[in-house]
């Protein structure tokens, strides 16, 4: 009867509408939704990232917080305005990572340069020190890439300079990031790595990190995320607008390249977050425990 149907609803719709309708509905029932800033859980976290430490001030002389793949600076001006309306802007200090030299120069103008509480740092962050070619896409500095893409039409190969998350901290004496965000067009995987040494050290609260099909491009997968921390005190967790799914283990299903950004959240901060406990059952359906 099932069956019937389905053939029904695809003989009426065609197969354009019915794999659009399709989608929909699956996307939906996963969690995944478009990746709008203002409505896809990115405002949660650093609404209750900066309530925490207004709370208890997590014992730290300021609250650090990394913007790495900062583009043109939209999410440092809405942290910026999020600690403003906390009333603890005189304790953040913000560094935003923009290699790119051209778009380096609009996140400038697009922010307060001569802020104290704003670092902009012209460096990449990834798994090594030293240089590599970063694909600038024409028109579009969201989508600049360390991994070339087939399907961009203009790509412009351009040399930047690569540290590490543990290499920035140690240089500049950061002892502790409450928030690190991390939005690199697929090289997201090789910032976590370069910063294990600070996860093994419990030296970061929230790593949060976008997740979409560029991750191919790099031969990486969430699976990668979930062995480097399978022994820390992280827990991988996926923002939705209000709320975030923690996952006990690495699924299938997860590897589906869909747009979305996850978060390793350090037990000892788990609390700051409203959490629901998921997994996939035996017909691979995601459920919340």
């Amino acid at each position: 009867m099932f069956q019937k149907l389905k053939t029904i609803a695809f003989t009426l719709m065609g197969r354009s509408i019915a794999y659009r309708f399709g989608r929909s509905m699956y996307l939906h029932a996963r969690g995944d939704f478009s990746n709008d800033m203002s409505s896809n859980g990115e405002m949660l976290i650093q609404d209750c990232v900066l309530a925490a430490w207004k709370k208890q001030p997590i014992k730290a002389a300021n609250l650090v917080v990394f913007d790495v793949g900062a583009n043109i600076g939209d999410w440092s001006k809405a942290l910026l305005q999020q600690a403003k309306a906390h009333e603890i802007d005189a304790h953040l200090d913000l560094f935003s990572f923009e290699p790119v030299p051209s778009t380096a120069k609009t996140l400038r103008n697009n922010l307060t340069s001569n802020d104290p509480r704003l670092h902009i740092e012209q460096v990449a962050l990834s798994s090594s020190v030293g240089s590599a070619e970063i694909y600038v896409v024409a028109d579009d500095a969201g989508t600049n890439s360390l991994h070339a893409d087939p399907r961009a039409a203009r790509q412009t190969p351009v040399v930047i300079s690569l540290t590490t998350a543990f290499s920035f901290c140690d240089s500049k004496g950061i002892g502790h990031v409450q928030l690190l965000k991390c939005d690199t067009e697929g090289h997201d995987m090789e910032v976590i790595r370069g910063a294990l040494p600070l996860l093994e050290q419990g030296r970061i609260s929230v790593l949060q990190f976008e997740y979409n099909h560029r991750w191919a491009l790099s031969r990486n997968f969430l699976r990668d995320v979930f062995l480097a921390t399978e022994n820390l005190p992280y827990n991988v967790t996926k923002l939705q607008p209000d709320h975030l799914l923690m996952f006990e283990d690495w699924h299938p299903e997860l590897e589906k390249f869909f747009e979305g950004n996850y978060a390793l959240i350090h037990n000892d901060a788990l609390a700051w977050f409203p959490i629901k406990n998921t997994g996939f059952n035996a017909h691979n359906v995601l459920s919340i425990k």
